[in-house]
């Protein structure tokens, strides 16, 4: 069916807060149309320029929303969920710690 589609990312802009980086998640669903959009922020004093939890954080939101959304009872008839996301810099970067 192909109807859902979710996506999320994460951001962390120093110029306009160097304690803060946020995330956001989209479910949209083709046939109704209909989208749920979600943010969230978290405020830490580790926060730096090669800082990429809120992109992590974008996609432990968006497979939350998912759970909440089908619940326990309904998961098993799930057949397909296909994620998009840019969490590219998370795994280049990742393993590069310095």
């Amino acid at each position: 069916m192909d109807s859902l589609v979710i996506d999320h990312s994460g951001s962390y802009i120093p110029k306009v807060a160097q304690d803060v980086c946020s995330c956001a998640a989209v479910i949209y669903c083709k046939i109704t149309q209909q989208y749920s959009p979600c943010t969230w922020l978290e405020k830490t004093s580790r926060a730096t320029a090669e800082n990429y939890r809120a992109e992590i954080l974008g996609s432990i939101l968006a497979q939350l929303l998912v759970e909440a959304a089908a619940g326990t009872k309904h998961a098993s008839k799930c057949i397909r969920v296909r994620f998009g996301c840019d969490n590219k810099d998370v795994v280049s970067h990742g393993n590069h710690p310095h």
